[in-house]
This record gives structure tokens, sequence and C-alpha cells, in this order.
């Protein structure tokens, strides 16, 4: 019988090792052994076999081709065997991983962490704890081999040597750490003694004892004080990099832990490297060399950045290579930059995504949906630099199927959350096999909290906003599914913190730039410019430099204040773009892009957006452009993409086309799991709109539609063959009603009455969902209408008008006859607003009926639209 080469403690409250997961709630040390299996095809005899002993440990076993390896020696693999005699084996591990081939989800999932985790033991073995990982063994006279046990990892990263317990029955492999004795913690045996001395083998006496020990004690306590470490302290990288760094809180030598999930970092430079919205993941955004500072509680500690200029991939690939999705799930892809003389690079935020069939799948910023059962086709498309002939491609395989949901999980991660405090939320469909799907992003799923006031949603996570208990609630179509959280009175920062970087700022004129603010607080921060004509504030942090010279901006929250000092200086810029060049994006859902110049050097930075004149729009009917912030909106789906052009100056432009899929999954309603069910006209709970709308909307299953009481007089009423009865009205300028209440729905439309100028979206019987909007008459309007029509100079021939009209989209407009002929000039009408505009004679008709046309131009383009009115004479 084999023999184990040693056990390794997982329970909650080891101390040592705990286990690794492939994404949340999943181990990879699965109790199945399928990840085993995987690993083993992948790099064969040398991962070690694991074997779980009940529910909190599992033991390890040498397994050649043969079997398990009965009797071996074996120790830590050292540094100087990793880089001698056994650096042939570790290349050789290496060259498997990078020619390993997962196809499947899971297998994408184990692969990515078994490389994260393989290149973090031997990247920098000077720095890495590989000896808990990394064993050299051999049978009898055999050369030695190396073998990775896995699945594990450590509690804390604090140096120390990996031992096994000489107690035969219990064999644990634990960490010495300086200082303590080897002293197994499963089982309390010294597996190693020592003998220490007492400051050299002479015998002291007690006044020279009670010193040394005083002189010790004060060691332990300059020495041995709180501090935070940092990994890694320096970093190094091209753009488009990566950087995860991992704070460990230290306690008096021997209390040390993980705060990486509690840890506030600040970046000295977002535009070298950004954080993301929550946790210690920054990205390597531009070239330059800064310092991050990452705050814990009180204590802060820095590393620093140094960007180099992107590197070329010698090709990309997407992972997942093969994606299987069911109905309403969703993938988030990732682009790698692959290199022969080094490991792979992250490419996802600056890659381009299309999908060949957008009936079966959508695809928006690298979120991949399914939306119908069937099989296509995904591109990423990356290129570096507007100087490279050519984009680097990749694609991978869709296949969607219709998924039999039966149930519904939900969590947060954690579930107690601190004031400011984000928790991941995760989502999963569970269908009648019991597979699980992550729904998490999906189009179709609604959340909420109870009570509103605990937590706010931004980007998939949960905001501790104020202390108590609360749940989130989930719905899925007819499933449903809730989970306690939370929130503690302890805010995420000490009271009183309020720190904004950087200090000192240096700017170009047309640059935009973003403060970063760490605050225990959620009152309104306030930025206030010395001289608003050199650099003037933008919302709660944004700076925008307007003219070359220096400015102090006050940043205040309350009662507390810091002082930022901002440099402004005209630099020569080379080119502008935007980025990304193809924006994807779905209806009901917005999408916001940058808009950069690049100066001479190679910097980059974001133009502040009101500098930018911007010469071509996307349809206002298939996107709602906000060009303050630079967000798109999807109203409607896009039959090809639509271009964009803008000006920074008289002669920078820079140009880029949207993309609008439809919105989410229709799900066949003959299935057992019905998203959007039939609703019978007519219903309990009526809901009254306000009176522009003249329409009864009602509230069944989970969703409010239009019942078949319309006003003849109403501003539907014309609008009944879009609008029939049963039509599902998912939102109002925004805001979502699926997925809400009774009470919530009551609430809103007692706060917010339907009035001009709203915008409606609605979800026809084909699934898609589209936009109307209501102008100053109540009367629907999508292009262009035609408000009201004053006559001017009248006489028994001929007539001057002045027409006041709404339009969707910014462009010129002009009024013509029948014939083409001008009545009017070209004049400039901003989106969603209304001008004034007159006409040159008019030549009465019988009746004073009259068909006139409005010619829109953009660019080049030009679309006409029928204008019908009748003259209304007052009586003399």
């Amino acid at each position: 019988m084999a023999n184990r080469i040693f056990r390794v403690d997982l329970s909650d409250g080891a101390r040592d090792f705990r286990a690794t997961a492939t994404e949340p709630g999943l181990a990879m040390l699965d109790r199945t052994g399928s990840n085993y299996g995987i690993l083993r095809r992948w790099l064969g005899s040398y991962v070690a076999e694991p074997a779980w002993i009940a529910d909190n440990s599992a033991n390890f076993f040498i397994q050649s081709d043969q079997g398990r390896v009965e009797k071996v020696e074996f120790y830590p693999a050292t540094k100087e065997d990793l880089e001698g005699p056994l650096n042939n084996e570790l290349k050789t591990i290496q060259a498997r991983l990078k020619k390993a081939k997962p196809e499947t989800d899971a297998e994408q999932s184990l692969y990515r962490v078994v490389r994260q985790t393989f290149n973090a033991l031997t990247t920098n073995l000077e720095q890495s704890d590989h000896e808990c990982f990394l064993f050299k063994y051999r049978e009898g006279k055999e050369p030695w081999r190396l073998v990775w046990c896995w699945g594990y990892q450590r509690t804390d990263q604090e140096p120390a040597k990996a031992a096994v317990c000489s107690k035969g029955e219990c064999n644990q492999l634990f960490v010495r750490r300086p200082k303590e004795k080897a002293r197994c913690p499963g089982c309390e045996t010294i597996t190693t003694i020592r003998r220490p001395g007492w400051f050299g083998s002479r015998v002291l006496n007690a006044r020279t004892g009670v010193i040394g020990l005083l002189i010790l004690l004060l060691l332990l306590y300059i020495l041995g004080r709180p501090k935070l470490d940092v990994t890694p302290v320096s970093w190094n990288g091209p753009q488009g990099s990566k950087v995860e760094f991992k704070v460990i809180d230290r306690r008096w030598f021997i209390f040390n832990s993980d705060v990486t999930g509690q840890v506030v970092p600040l970046s000295n430079d977002p535009r070298v490297i950004q954080f993301d919205a929550y946790g210690t993941v920054g990205r390597a955004k531009s070239p330059g060399r800064t310092f991050v500072t990452l705050r814990y509680k009180d204590r802060a500690i820095d590393a620093t950045v140094d960007v180099g200029p992107p590197r070329p991939p010698k090709s990309i690939t997407i992972e997942p290579a093969k994606v299987k999705l069911a109905v309403g799930a969703t993938k988030r892809l990732i682009v790698m930059g692959q290199y022969d003389d080094a490991e792979p690079i992250e490419f996802t935020e600056m890659a381009i995504f299309e999908v060949a069939d957008e009936n079966i799948a959508v695809v928006s910023q690298g979120r991949l949906e399914g939306a119908a059962e069937g099989n296509t086709k995904v591109t990423a498309m990356l290129r570096l630099s507007a100087e490279a002939s050519s984009f680097v491609e990749a694609s991978a395989d869709v296949e969607v199927q219709q998924a039999d949901y039966k149930s519904l999980e939900l969590a947060v991660e954690p579930a107690t959350l601190g004031l400011g405090q984000s928790g991941r939320i995760v989502a999963r469909a569970v269908d009648k096999s019991g597979e699980k799907y992550s729904v998490s992003e999906s189009s179709l799923l609604k959340l909420k909290v109870e009570p509103a006031t605990a937590a706010s949603f931004e980007s998939g996570y949960l905001i501790g906003k104020s202390a108590g208990s609360a749940e989130l609630k989930a719905t899925l179509g007819e499933l449903t599914a809730s989970f306690p959280f939370t929130v503690s009175s302890q805010s995420f920062l000490p009271p009183g913190t309020f720190v904004v970087t950087p200090a000192e700022v240096n700017l170009a004129v047309g640059e935009y730039f973003k403060l970063d603010v760490a605050s225990a607080s959620f009152e309104p921060i306030v930025p206030t410019s010395s001289n608003p004509d050199v650099v003037s504030t933008i919302g709660e942090k944004g700076l925008a430099g307007r003219s070359a010279g220096s400015a102090e901006v006050t940043v205040k929250q309350g009662g507390k204040q810091q002082v930022v000092k901002v440099n402004v200086k005209v630099e020569p810029i080379e080119s502008l773009h935007i980025r990304p060049s193809l924006v994807s994006l779905r209806v009901g859902e917005p999408a916001t892009f940058r808009v950069t110049a690049k100066i001479v050097g190679g910097r980059e930075f974001d133009v502040v957006p009101d500098l930018l004149v911007w010469a071509k729009q996307p349809l206002a009917t298939n996107v709602d452009f906000n060009r303050d912030i630079l967000q798109l909106f999807g109203l409607r789906p896009t039959d090809a993409p639509q271009t964009m052009v803008c000006y920074f100056g008289e002669e920078l432009s820079a140009a880029g086309s949207v993309t609008v899929s439809r919105g989410g999954a229709t799900i066949d309603l003959a299935s057992d799991f019905m998203v959007y069910p039939p609703v019978g006209v007519g219903g309990a709970v009526t809901f009254d709109p306000g009176s522009y709308f003249g329409g009864k909307l009602l509230y069944k299953n989970g969703s409010l539609v239009l019942g078949d009481q319309i006003d003849p007089n109403s501003a539907l009423y014309n609008y009944r063959s879009m609008l029939a009865p049963g039509t599902q009205i998912v939102g109002i300028n925004g805001t979502t009603f699926d997925g809400m209440d009774e009470a919530a729905i009551r609430a809103y439309f007692a706060a917010h009455p339907i009035v001009q100028g709203d915008i409606i979206q609605y979800r026809g019987s084909d699934g898609i969902i589209s936009t109307l909007g209501l102008n100053l008459t109540g009367r629907i309007f999508q292009d262009v209408s035609l408000v009201d029509v004053q006559p001017r100079n009248l006489t028994p021939t001929d007539y001057n008008a002045e027409m006041q009209l709404q339009v969707l989209e910014e462009g010129e407009y002009r009024i013509t006859d029948a014939t083409g002929t001008a009545l009017s000039d070209w004049q400039l009408i901003p989106s969603r607003s209304v001008a004034a505009i007159s006409t040159s004679k008019i030549a009465r008709t019988t009746g004073d009926d009259y068909e006139l046309f409005i010619e829109r131009r953009t660019g080049e383009a030009v679309r006409k639209f029928q204008l019908t009115f009748k003259l209304k004479l007052e009586s003399p």
C-alpha cells in the first residue's frame, strides 16, 4: 500500500493553509477528483495526487505512470534545487502549461488559476513560498524528480520554511516560522529540536539577566510592532499589464494576516496605473513612473510602479476558446497577448469584440450573454497603436443552449460589509441536471435591496451604506432567491479619514484628470479652483486643464479639506483617438468610452469632454449620447456600425463607431422557465402614470404592462399598433421596472409622474426593446416632431411660417416643399431640443392643409422627414 507523502489541514481554523478556489464557491481541490484528472492530463506525474480525508484535510501521493509510488525520499525543493539540478524539470512543467489546451469553461477557470499560481511560485524564487508546494523526491538511488502539490495556499505570507510532522500517524505539512519551534500544529510534536542559547554559554548573574531581558523586550517591541508588508513592493512592466497587490498585516512576529480584501488603494497618478472599482488589482494604463498607497485602517504602505510602452504580442487568444452558454447566462471573455519569451499579458480592456450572429449571443465590452439557442463565433481585435498596419485577431466558438432552469442561487461575498465596503454579487441559475450557469451580469436578472438604504449597486457589487441587517433579492423570470447580509457600523476606513491624491499634478491644456479620494464619510465632495481659467473642476473629483499656468484646487468634505497644486502647460499633440474605436452595447444599457490625445513622447491623456466638437454622432433613434460624460445608452438595435467623429482644436480629429445589439435574451415561452410570461389583458392592480400617458398600466406576474383602456385623446392612442395591450413597459428615463414589486412601482409614479420630454422603453412581442419619447404637446416623437406652426404676414394667397420643431438628433435642419425647394436656411439644432425655424413664403391651399418636408444634414448624409399640418386660424 502506497504511503502518503504528507497531509494538509484545510479546515476553517487551519493555521497555515487554506483551500484555493477556481472561482467563488468552487474549490480547486474538488472532492470528485476531476480537477486532478485535468491536471494529470496536462502535467503528468509532475502533479501530486490529492485525496480528501473527511471534511477538513487532504492526503497527497506521488503518482507515476504505473500508479502510486510506495516509498519515496522527499524534501521541499530549495531555490538552489530549482535553479540547479531540477531546473530542467521546472522548465518542463512550464512548457507543458503553455501547451495545455483547456476547452470547457471549467477547464478555462482551472487553467487560469493554475497558471497564475505556478507563475507566482516560480517567477521570483527569493520571495515566493515555493518550498510549501514544490518538492523533490526519488525512489532508492534514482535521480531526483520534481512534483507540485497543489490546491491549497498559505494563510499568510510571512517568510517561512516548510516542514512535515515526524509523527507517522500525523504526517502533517506545516510552516516553520522564524523564532518558533518546529512544533506541528496538528499534534504538537517537535519535529526538530534545537537548544537555544541564552546570551552565549556564560552564566549571567541575576542583575545582568534582568537587564538583558529588558533589552530583549525592547528589541521585540521595536522590531515586532505592527506593520504592513506589500507584494510587490516595486513593479515594472508594459502598458496593458495587470498588477495585483497583496498586503499582509504583521503583528508582534506571530500574528500575521492577509488583509488584501480590506485595503483601500490610491494611485498617485491614475494616468499611469488605475485601480479597478473595488479591490487591489491595478491596470497599467500608460507609460510612466509613480507610486501607489494601500491604506488599511489607520496605517498605509507604498509601492512603486514603473510602466513601460505596450509590447505588441505575437498573437492573441480568447479565454475560454470554446464558450458554452445557456440562454440568459453570461461569460466574461479574457483576451491574452501571447509571447515567445514572456508570460501572457491581458489586453481585454483594449480589445474590440464582435459576434457573428447577434440573434444567438450579444457582447458588450467583453461580457458575452446567450440570447437564443444556436452556434456562432465571437471575435476579439487588438491594435496597440494607430501606426499598426492591421488588427491582431482571435476568435472563439460560442454554443448557446436552451436551459431548463429550476432554481436560482444568490450570494454576497463577503456577507458582512463595513460602511463603504464592497461585496461581490454572485448569482447562478441551476438547470434540471444540476449544472450551474453564471447569471450575475445577465440582462434578465433583476436585483433589489431591502431596506433600500442599506446598500447601493455598482458594477456587480453591493456597497454598504447604512448599518444593520439587510436582504438582497433577485428575480430571474419566475425564479426568485434571497440572501441575507449585514452592514456593520464600522467604517471601512477609520472615522475622520480624508485623503486626496496626488498632492500635486501636472496637466496639459485640454486634459481631464480624476483625483483619487479615500474617505470614511459619505458627505458630498466639493472641489473649488483658485483660478478656473487655468484649471476648472468637473463633478466631485474631475479636473480640466484650461490654459497654461498654475492654480490650487481645494477639495472639501464636511469640515475637512485638502489642497492640490495644479500646473498646466501646452503640450504638442500628435494624434487623437476614440478608445475603444468600436463601442458595443445593448439596448437598455449604458457604455462609456474615452477620447484621448497622444502627445510627443508617447503619453496619452483623456480630453476634457466639453472641448470636443462632434461632427458626426450615432443616430439618436438608436443611441442616446451624453456628450458631457461620453456615455452612450442603447435605445434600438443598429443594422450596421454607426460612425462618430469628433474634433479637438482645428486640426485634430478621431473617428469611432457604435453598434447596439438587442436587449438580452428571449426565452422560449413554451419551456418550463418563462422569463417574460404571457400577460392577459386586464388585471386587478393598476397604476396612473400621469396625464401625458393616457393609458392604464397593469402589474402582473412581475411585469408592468399596458392595459386595453387607452384614452382616444391621449398621447398613446395613435400609436396603439406599436403599443398594443399587453406590451411590457420596461422603464422610463433609464429607471427599469423589471423585477420591481407593486409597492416600488407605486412609489415611483407617486414621485415621478410621466411628463413632457420623458423617454419610454418598451418590449414588443418580438422581445426587442424600443424607445419612444413624449414631446411638449404630449405626442410621441421619434426623430422629428412638429410642435407648433404660427403664420406670419398672412395674406389670402401666402404667408410666412414660424415652425417649432422637436428633434432627437443634433444636426442641421431646413424646411422644403414637395419639389425639394428650400423654404428656410440650414439651422443647427442640438439633440433632444425644441427650436423655431422661420420659412420664406408658402402658397396657401384650399382648406389650409399642408404637406411639407424637413431635411436633416449630419456630415455628408441628408435625411428627409414629412410634416403634415393644418393652419388653425382665429375667427375674425
